[in-house]
């Protein structure tokens, strides 16, 4: 009798950057038309979890909206025509709603939170009365990237010296609820670090490094959410990319979306997906 044997590939592992090679794909960030003159100017991004929307930085302090079409997909990005002049940051991260947003505030040296009265519009950005500042840790460097997980109590703070601290909140996405301690996790071996992703349930972070470098950095935590069990494990090389600012995982962990920031007014976005 004849044995017959059924052979299954075995699916990657998703939100893994040792799965990823470079697509060949990428696409220009157009300048916003409203304001006139405005070139974006990029330090960091936050992309909403339906993958429709990203917020980012220009110059003169202002915080412009985008639409991505069809959803996490750079085929098509557009000005939103939505803009607030109010955020003076470094890099922001979005909840879920799209109605709060931190701020990564350099120059204050503090985390500063802001409301939507329209979900999804930025353009009706107002500060709302709640912050915490990071200069305890950070002293004279300045905070690069923030990213917030775990259903909004757990926000992370990148500087430029390659400090990576972790701060709890008592309630979700309530800057003004910071408990106090911080956990650390020293990445100084890499250097000009910009830009913190994770996956899902907090189990990988991966941390870009722009100028010559040019790579992303995996991390596997032991404690999901807790970076002081974090390990590096994978670097996966982006030659592509002139400086990684910002990254965003799909729906389903299997393509990466990478910000650049090439110059003031040329920005790209980079593809990366499973091999």
């Amino acid at each position: 009798m004849t044995e017959f044997r059924s052979f299954y590939k075995r699916s990657p592992l998703s939100h893994d950057i040792s799965n990823l090679v470079y697509s060949d794909q990428s696409t220009l960030i157009p300048d916003p038309v409203t304001p006139t003159n405005i070139k974006v100017q990029a330090q960091g991004w936050s992309v909403s979890e339906n993958g429709q929307r990203f917020y980012i930085d220009s110059e003169s302090n202002k915080a412009n909206q985008y639409r991505l079409n069809p959803p996490y997909s750079i085929d098509s990005v557009f000005y939103d025509n939505k803009f607030t002049s109010s955020i003076i940051n470094n890099d922001l991260a979005i909840d879920s709603p799209e109605s709060t947003l931190f701020a990564l505030e350099s120059s204050n040296r503090q985390v500063q939170q802001y409301t939507f009265s329209t979900p999804r519009d930025i353009s009706t950005a107002t500060p709302a009365g709640k912050s915490f500042p990071i200069s305890s840790n950070f002293g004279t460097n300045i905070g690069q990237s923030i990213f917030v997980g775990n259903n909004g109590t757990e926000v992370y703070v990148l500087g430029t010296n390659g400090d990576l601290y972790q701060y709890t909140l008592g309630t979700s996405w309530d800057a003004s609820t910071k408990q106090l301690g911080f956990k650390f996790l020293d990445v100084t071996q890499n250097t000009f670090l910009y830009g913190i992703e994770f996956n899902p349930n907090g189990t990988r972070m991966i941390i870009g490094e722009v100028h010559s470098a040019r790579k992303i950095h995996q991390y596997t935590l032991s404690t999901p959410w807790d970076i002081s069990t974090a390990t590096s494990n994978f670097t996966l090389s982006t030659p592509e990319v002139t400086g990684v600012h910002g990254m965003k995982w799909d729906t389903d962990g299997t393509e990466l979306l990478v910000l650049s920031n090439i110059s003031v007014g040329n920005h790209r976005i980079y593809r990366y997906t499973y091999m």
